[in-house]
């Protein structure tokens, strides 16, 4: 491993660099757009230091998952409209779910060996046929009732955890709805930030001589991003490196290279994103304490 990182290329990580600015803009850009939709206007260098915030908080918590739990009860604390934010958050998830599904399916028609993973385009597949539709309820039903179930979580103390989500599922019922063309701009979003994350990806596997079509990549990344989702390891540290060996064993690439490129990346996802959350509290702090 020493030796491979002695022989990383500078260029290919300065593209990176610039990528991760590009990935972060278009991730809040579709979190501001989504709420600028649902009639919460929250300033976007804001929305950027919550997104931002989030993922630095699952770089110490078991999965994506945890950061946008973070980050939705950051910018959703001392303001009206908690449906709002939470619908957000999750018309942001699905969304993402949808790209990282239709670029692992397209990336099924290469000719590397990911593209022989039966069980790929199946789960692509399925997480498409059953996602889209749930973006589409979320973004476009708005009446919901529940009576009955108010009247139970009085009674049941047991069931006292429901009345949270129970209580944004009601509100959501005046939330406006997302036409059509909102959803199409926010899967159009999602799609773009995953196209410039597998980018990344392939321009830090070409710093330490790891050279695969990118079309392969398409497939490789969307796995990837499908494993950090999931709250199975702390950052992901372990699982994605396993998962990094297996694909990249089947390329013929030595289990430390791909080690080697999994935690590169990880180690400059690490340093950005905690130098850009100090310097936006930084400008916020400054910003708040200037206007008192």
């Amino acid at each position: 491993m020493w030796n491979t990182v002695a022989t990383v290329e500078k260029e290919p990580l300065a593209i990176v660099i610039a990528l991760y600015f590009v990935v972060q803009f278009l991730t809040a850009y579709r979190w501001y757009f989504i709420l600028h939709r649902l009639h919460q206007l929250v300033p976007f260098v804001q929305i950027l230091y919550y997104s931002i915030m989030g993922q630095a908080s699952a770089l110490l918590l078991p999965g994506q998952l945890s950061g946008d739990i973070v980050k939705l009860m950051a910018i959703s604390y001392d303001r009206p409209g908690k449906a709002a934010f939470a619908l957000s958050v999750v018309v942001d998830k699905l969304s993402v779910l949808i790209a990282i599904a239709a670029l692992a399916l397209f990336g099924t028609i290469g000719w590397g060996p990911v593209s022989k993973l039966a069980k790929l385009s199946v789960g692509a597949s399925a997480i498409l046929a059953i996602v889209i539709p749930c973006l589409v309820v979320v973004c476009r039903i708005r009446t919901i009732k529940l009576p009955h179930h108010q009247t139970v979580i009085r009674s049941e103390r047991l069931l006292w955890l429901c009345r949270y989500p129970l209580r944004v599922l009601k509100e959501s019922s005046s939330l406006p709805r997302l036409s059509v063309g909102d959803i199409i701009v926010v899967v159009m979003l999602a799609l773009m930030l995953q196209i410039a994350s597998t980018a990344g990806a392939y321009f830090v596997a070409a710093s330490v001589n790891i050279r695969i079509d990118p079309i392969d990549w398409l497939a490789i990344n969307s796995i990837i991003s499908l494993v950090q989702i999931l709250p199975l390891t702390v950052g992901g540290l372990g699982t994605r490196e396993g998962v990094f060996g297996a694909i990249l064993g089947l390329y013929a690439i030595p289990i430390t290279q791909a080690v080697t490129l999994s935690l590169i990346g990880f180690g400059l996802f690490v340093i950005l994103t905690s130098l850009c959350w100090f310097v936006l509290s930084v400008l916020l702090t400054r910003k708040k304490t200037a206007r008192l």
